[in-house]
Parts: structure tokens; sequence; C-alpha cells
């Protein structure tokens, strides 16, 4: 399963990205060398790699695993105020 919009993140570049629709993400103009890469979504739990790019193009996929999002009890609640009018 593609996951629409996960974040692409290179936090020693400070650039980052987006998935495609379909999960596909391209980053441009990176140095040679190592670099941490780090992919989240919502849900998800987040992957960091450190990879080393020796070449102009590289290719890196991942897969991210579900996570449980726990919070804690909200309540709402509401009070209407009505006035009444003499005529």
């Amino acid at each position: 399963m593609a996951l629409t919009e996960a974040s692409v993140y290179l936090p020693g570049q400070n650039k980052g990205t987006v998935c495609n629709k379909d999960g596909i993400y391209q980053l441009k103009n990176l140095p040679e060398g190592k670099i941490k890469i780090q992919f989240s979504f919502m849900g998800f739990n987040t992957v960091i790699r450190n990879i080393l790019l020796q070449r102009k193009t590289n290719e890196l996929d991942v897969t991210l695993s579900e996570t449980v999002i726990e919070s804690q009890e909200i309540v709402f609640s509401g009070a209407s105020v009505s006035s009444q009018h003499e005529d």
C-alpha cells in the first residue's frame, strides 16, 4: 500500500519532500557521501536510515509499519443559552 504524502526528510541537509499517490518520492542535488534519511506518516512508525550516496541516481524503498496512537480521554460538553423577550 502506497502512503500518499508520506514525509521524506534529510535532517542533515534540511531538505525534504512528500511521496506522490504511488508512494514515489524524488530528491535532487544531493551531495555524495553519508546521509541520514527519515520517513514518516501519521499512524505509522518513523523509519530512519543512514545511507551512502555514491552515484547520481540512488533508489531506496522502505516499508512503514502501523503504530497504535494512544491518547487520553476527551470529554466534550455544551450548554445552550436562551433568552426570552416579552413583547
